[in-house]
């Protein structure tokens, strides 16, 4: 009896040989070994909503799994296919990488296809068939499921071959950055020993061993921070990758899928990697956050780019909106990123690394949301895609549906407090506290100097300058113009300077000048260090950048705070460095211009983020400064705090010891006092000021 060829009434498609088994079976037949008739002419679709013809499953397949010809066929285990099978990975120009021992009929051609149904292989799959042939049997059934079974465990058993050499590969590209950052370490450690140790005759004892001690720490504080960030979002990364490592060491994508769970599901880990990586990165990492910005911003280009060829070969209306919300997202990213790159047209720096690295957080947990509403949206129950046609949960959305969740969390989560909090937790495990971060602070000063702590004290030595007092005017200290004061400077060897003014120039400066008037000073001929005096204008940086080093080489730091100094970032940060270079709290004098109370309240209220510098550059440099030691403003602002409360404390205590002094020496130090503010008085045309301090109108 000659075959009959029929395709079963059923409006539901056959994504695997299994399928038409099944479908077939309950037609009363058997999937079809394809005669020279039927090859040659095309399939018609029987009771189906498809117009015409449609591609089919065939029973022919391999007799032996992965190699060999198709000598074989469910209904007729001799029968062979009447025309050649194309290779794996032909139908449908599907790059589904499954080994294919089946076959299907498509336009008169067959297509050497996986046998069993596989997630990868399902969008070439849509729309196939069964061509089932009559009469089956009860046998031929039995067996073409027992031959479905082998094969599915021999694929079972060909997959779990791959994953061990799979879980050592991931695991070493898991471990790399931490292999290689310790040998950096290890080798970084040795030099600086070396170094230290070639140069340690030639630097000052007390400035050269705080601020190698200070590096030190840093390299410590910071090397901690970027192991354990880094390394566990790349290790995140490396699962994320671990399909793709299968995949590379098989030749079948999705290898591990079903011996593990689906692809999918690797997306909930997947958007914290890319986040703890960014997360190791710290405001004073300019070369790496450069980097980091080209990066990001070659990689959302491709990717916009790719978006568009892809929108432009999908063939439904549907698959064109998605790809063109996707263009749109993608080239919005790119544009946003570009300001981060190093230069604009015309070769300047568009921002500080800190502003960079703040609109590379911006742009990324932006993204990480948009995705993450879109991935949660699409997976919903309520659009269907959770279900199949049998009314089962799809694993796939349901793992699509958690990451885009995950993406949505991770990306609330990490909040410029919240980033901070982190670093400071993982800048206090295993040490000292709040003392390793402030000798980070003040290392990163200095970290500008590629030749480190030697060349910091070699750059101080050679730029250390000096202001005689007796060569300082009311009108010097009226602003920082230029009023010639640079040329009254004369060198000095470090130590040799009797005060560090700090100051604020928006501040008044005949107070300020009658504070100095005023104040005693330990020489007869006192010298003091001005910023505007003794820094090399040509070299405004240098200069700036050993400024610990200046600190250090006062006798004192003296304080002339006003209604702004509290306001003013670099002046807060010189009483920071001062403390921190080893000045005694006692070597630090508080000259307040006026008595006011609000004066002090501004003092003990210092707040580092609403503080500002002349030169926004400079203010994003402290602020990096402080985050990248710190984490956050709190713990600085804490410390800057107890230092004016002590101060002022201890200025209040004196203040009341001196009411039980000596009365003569402390009437002579009033009538000092007395005459001091009557200068300054006559010199503004107070004259009603003066006299009441007892000005006798004698000039």
């Amino acid at each position: 009896m000659a075959p009959y060829f029929f395709v079963p009434d059923s409006a539901r498609e056959a994504l695997s040989l299994r399928d038409c088994i099944n479908a077939c079976v309950a037609a009363g037949g058997t999937p079809a070994c394809a005669s020279a008739l039927a090859i040659a002419s095309s399939v018609q679709c029987n009771g189906t909503a498809t117009v015409g013809t449609c591609d089919v499953w065939l029973g022919h397949h391999r007799r032996e799994f992965d190699s060999g010809p198709f000598d074989s066929c469910l209904a007729s285990p001799t029968v062979e296919p009447a025309a050649p099978v194309a290779p794996s990975e032909s139908y449908g120009g599907s790059s589904y990488g499954i080994p294919g021992d089946c076959c299907v009929l498509s336009a008169g051609k067959l297509f050497e296809v996986p046998c069993d149904y596989h997630s990868n292989f399902e969008g070439a799959a849509k729309g196939l068939r069964c061509l089932c042939e009559t009469p089956g049997s009860v046998a031929s059934t039995t067996d073409a499921i027992a031959w479905l079974d082998a094969w599915t465990a021999a694929d079972l058993d060909r997959r779990r071959g791959y994953l061990m050499p799979a879980v050592l590969a991931c695991a070493f590209l898991a471990v790399l950055p931490w292999l290689v950052s310790c040998s950096v370490a290890c080798i970084r450690g040795c030099c600086r020993t070396a170094r230290s140790t070639a140069t340690s005759d030639a630097e000052s004892a007390s400035a050269g061993s705080r601020l190698r001690d200070a590096t030190l720490t840093a390299a410590r504080l910071h090397s901690r921070i970027k192991r354990l960030l880094l390394g566990l979002g790349w290790a995140l990364v490396c699962l994320y990758l671990f399909n793709i490592i299968g995949w590379t060491i098989s030749g079948i994508r999705g290898v591990f899928e079903p011996i593990t769970f689906p692809y999918t599901w690797w997306f909930i880990v997947s958007p914290q990697g890319p986040l703890l990586m960014l997360l190791s990165i710290q405001p004073i990492d300019a070369k790496l956050i450069r980097l980091v910005s080209i990066v990001i911003f070659s990689l959302f280009a491709c990717f916009t780019c790719l978006s568009v060829r892809v929108m432009f070969l999908s063939s439904s209306t549907l698959a064109k909106g998605t790809w063109a919300g996707a263009t749109c997202l993608m080239f919005i990213i790119t544009i946003c990123v570009a300001p981060t790159l190093r230069c604009n047209k015309q070769g300047r720096r568009t921002m500080p690394p800190r502003a960079a690295l703040h609109r590379l957080w911006a742009v990324v947990r932006s993204a990480w949301l948009l995705i993450g509403v879109y991935v949660g949206v699409w997976s919903l129950p309520f659009h269907g895609a959770l279900l199949d046609e049998s009314g089962e949960i799809i694993q796939t959305e349901v793992g699509r549906g958690f990451g885009g969740l995950s993406m949505l969390v991770s990306a609330a989560v990490c909040t410029p407090r919240n980033r901070g909090r982190l670093h400071r937790w993982l800048g206090s495990l295993g040490a000292s506290g709040t003392q390793e971060q402030e000798a980070a602070a003040l290392a990163s000063l200095i970290s500008g100097h590629g030749g480190g702590v030697a060349q910091a004290l070699l750059t101080a030595k050679e730029m250390f300058r000096v202001l005689p007092l007796g060569s300082l005017t009311a009108a010097d200290l009226a602003s920082n113009a230029d009023t010639g004061l640079n040329r009254r400077v004369k060198h000095a060897a470090l130590g040799d300077c009797d005060a560090f003014v700090s100051h604020s120039w928006r501040d008044d400066g005949d107070l300020k000048y009658a504070k100095l008037l005023e104040h005693r000073f330990a020489s007869a001929a006192p010298t003091i260090w001005l910023d505007k005096a003794c820094i090399d204008q040509g070299n405004i940086e240098a200069s700036l950048s050993v400024l610990p080093v200046f600190l250090s080489s006062c006798k004192e730091l003296l304080i002339l705070p006003g209604s702004t100094y509290a306001t003013r970032l670099w002046c807060v940060m010189e009483i920071f460095v001062f403390v921190q270079m080893g000045g005694e709290r006692e070597r630090a004098v508080i000259l307040p211009l006026t008595d006011d109370a609000d004066l002090l309240g501004k003092l003990v209220r210092f707040n580092a983020g609403e503080a500002q510098c002349f030169l926004p550059g400079d203010r994003h440099k402290l602020l990096a400064t402080i985050e990248s030691s710190f984490g956050t403003f709190h713990p600085f602002n804490k410390i800057v705090r107890g230092i004016f409360q002590d101060k002022l404390a201890h200025s209040h205590v004196r203040r009341g010891d001196r009411e039980y002094s000596d009365d003569a020496e402390a009437d002579d130090a009033e009538a000092a006092r007395r005459v001091v503010w009557i200068q300054y008085h006559l010199r503004l045309g107070n004259y009603d000021e003066a006299t009441e301090l007892g000005w006798d109108g004698d000039q």
